[in-house]
């Protein structure tokens, strides 16, 4: 053959094999009726046509594609390493078949497979089987499952998953499956997991349907076996995962984890339940962010295990039934794992609110060797509190913003009677509690600002205010509370003129063996001699600014406090605080060089009782604590910086200012 001719010739073939629209013509297409043609996205009938997927699949080289035309499909597919079965572009083809294990299988049997599915609609209404079955088990599957959906699964997951798995699921809808939308759900007894080294990206599907039509299992539940990376949701192509009949997420042993930009609402358990995920180590945490958690029937997150885990920035979590975030596997009907004992940390969230038990809810004895971390986050308007405390923890909460929360601010226990509402023991939950801004809460008449009378830890640099039941109410635990600014709180009912309802002050000791009610009057009895009270600000209280009884041997009215040091210099633990305008005095001079009435007086109503002897020993007790108007910048505005002229300028034990706004850490 002359050089023409062979010229001639090739392009002849690649004629054949591009077509005239460049599609290769080697593609294997597929119509219901066995006529395949252009207009529907098929062959000019130069190449074969077939009337079955799996006959198309079987014939299909590598690097071939089947194309469905547009039709119903009544068989059990099982793909081909290197052969992606596509829509041709028209209405999704049906998929439906009720016998195998799966309407559509990746079934590696011994090497690694290839290949992609994208644009049907896939059905298994009767039988037991999934829609969907990716199973690695013997053989790694690496697959893109794309624009399906994946419906009437009567006895197993939308998508079942299993073995090593490089996939992505993205652009699904996926509803009323017997089982988990996406998951380790099959037939009854089946299970399974990611084996290590499997990487799962899940972004751009909805997940679930109103009743009737909803997933029975969870909308996504996938667990892990070694090193596995889950990847759900992210900016741009976040996944609607709704109306599930168990959580909405809930990932098992996943070591390396990320949850982005989710909306997760309306589940009938948590919207997230995260159990064990997460790697120790700073940067191998789980992340959870940019999620909008809401109106699930659990908790919004609810985490348990060995989980290393960062919660935020930047979710919403809202309207949810037993927390916004919750420490609670008495949760959990299904497999509930053990109670967290890993580090997380719940960070830069900013609404926090409307939940049922509360934003933050404590309710297993979790560990006590790693912290909680609460910080940054703004946490209002909850049922119970804003932070719940039910149980042993170790927990810091810092820098956040806690308002308006029905029950309380932080608070152990919850509105039954004491010791009742805690299920620890009492000082077993370590707290440190810094620079919080802490008013509003407490509107049903049940705590306040601060009421953590089972718990032992450090209170400073908050500034507590205009909680309705008292602003820090402590027990026999606490360590230390200094440097807070504590005003204008007791006023249950907000009219300053009824007081039958203004109880509870500024800084006050309760008993809790005693069997007080939350809402009882405070004890103000002697508390553990050795609690550090220094450097605090606590004016226009509704009760008493200091009530609790460290006070010198000899008063029967105050009981004596045993740790002190040298009289002359005062209560080495209670001094160097200032008081001023509380239990509805706006006395400003308690004269304390005059012995007489008035001296008794101002110094009971500020000091809830202890003052009366306090003209007999003119200067003893607390010689460097004051009585006078801090001179508040902008009261009325909530604004608590201190006006240059303040007495509580300079007047800390460490020469620094009083209050919040003082000492070695003052809030921001």
């Amino acid at each position: 053959m002359s050089k023409t001719a062979r010229f001639v010739t090739a392009i002849l073939l690649m004629a054949f094999v591009f077509g005239s629209a460049g599609q290769s013509l080697a593609d294997r297409y597929v119509d219901d009726d066995g006529r395949c043609d252009l207009a529907t996205g098929g062959c000019d009938g130069t190449n074969p046509c077939y009337s079955s997927i799996q006959s198309a699949i079987d014939a299909a080289s590598s690097s071939e594609d089947v194309i469905v035309c547009p039709g119903t499909y009544s068989e059990c597919i099982t793909m081909k390493s290197g052969v992606n079965v596509v829509n041709s572009g028209g209405d999704k083809p049906t998929i439906s078949c009720s016998v195998a294990d799966a309407t559509v299988e990746f079934y590696p049997p011994s090497t690694p497979m290839t290949c992609n599915l994208d644009g049907f609609q896939i059905t298994h209404p009767s039988s037991m089987g999934a829609g969907i079955l990716v199973d690695g088990s013997l053989s790694s599957v690496a697959t893109t499952i794309s624009n399906c959906n994946i419906h009437d699964i009567s006895d197993g997951a939308g998508i079942s998953l299993d073995g090593d798995i490089n996939g992505t699921i993205q652009n699904n809808t996926i509803y009323d499956c017997r089982r988990a939308g996406i998951g380790m759900g099959g037939p009854p007894g089946w299970s399974g997991a990611l084996l290590s080294g499997s990487f799962l990206t899940i972004e751009g599907n909805t997940i679930g349907a109103l009743s009737p039509n909803h997933n029975q299992g969870a909308g996504i539940s996938v667990t892990g076996l070694g090193s596995v990376t889950v990847v759900i949701g992210s900016t741009g192509a976040p996944n609607l995962i709704h109306f599930s009949g168990e959580s909405g997420i809930r990932l098992d042993a996943i070591s390396d984890l990320t949850i982005d930009s989710n909306t997760i609402r309306n589940n009938t358990k948590a919207g997230i339940l995260l159990i064990d995920v997460g790697t120790s180590g700073t940067g191998n945490e789980a992340i959870v962010k940019n999620n909008t958690i809401q109106s699930n029937s659990k908790a919004g997150i609810n985490i348990g295990g060995e989980s290393y885990l960062i919660v935020g920035t930047n979710n919403i979590i809202y309207n949810n039934s037993t927390g916004g975030i919750a420490f609670n596997m008495g949760d959990v009907e299904i497999s509930p794992g053990t109670p967290s004992w890993g580090q997380v940390t719940i960070t830069g969230n900013h609404q926090i609110s409307s939940n049922t038990f509360g934003g933050i809810g404590i309710i297993d004895a979790i560990s006590t060797t790693n912290t909680v971390t609460v910080t940054d986050n703004t946490i209002y308007g909850n049922y119970r509190g804003g932070i719940g405390v039910k149980n042993d923890c170790k927990l810091e909460i810092a820098e956040n913003t806690i308002r308006n929360n029905v029950r309380g601010g932080i608070k152990t226990g919850d509105d039954s009677v004491d010791p009742g509402g805690f299920s620890g023991t009492p000082g077993a939950a370590n707290l440190t509690i810094r620079q919080n801004k802490i008013y509003g809460n407490g509107q049903s008449g049940f705590g306040g600002g601060i009421d953590v009378r089972h718990a032992d830890g450090t209170i400073y640099n908050n500034l507590v205010y205009e909680n309705h039941g008292g602003g820090i109410r402590f027990g026999d635990w606490i360590d230390e509370i200094v440097n807070n600014t504590v005003s204008d709180n007791g006023n249950d009912n907000g009219t300053p003129t009824d007081q039958s309802d203004d109880w509870g002050g500024g800084i006050v000791y309760d008993d809790i063996n005693a069997g007080d009610a939350v809402k009882d009057p405070p004890e103000g009895a002697i508390p553990n001699p050795n609690i550090l009270i220094r450097n605090n600000i606590l004016a226009f209280n509704a009760s008493a600014g200091v009530r609790v009884g460290n006070m010198p041997t000899g008063l029967t009215l105050c009981p004596d406090n045993p740790v002190r040091n040298d009289p002359a210099v005062g209560d080495k633990y209670r001094d160097y605080n200032l008081v001023y305008a509380n239990n509805g005095t706006g006395e400003t001079d308690c004269k304390w060089s005059l012995p007489g009435i008035l001296v008794v007086s101002c110094a009971n109503k500020q000091y809830g009782g202890c003052g009366t002897d306090w003209d007999s020993y003119p200067g003893l007790f607390y010689p460097n604590d004051r009585i006078a108007d801090p001179l508040f910048v902008n009261r009325a505005g909530d604004d608590y910086h201190l006006d240059a002229g303040s007495p509580a300028k300079g007047a800390g034990d460490d020469g620094n200012d009083l209050g919040a706004y003082g000492g070695q850490n003052p809030i921001n």
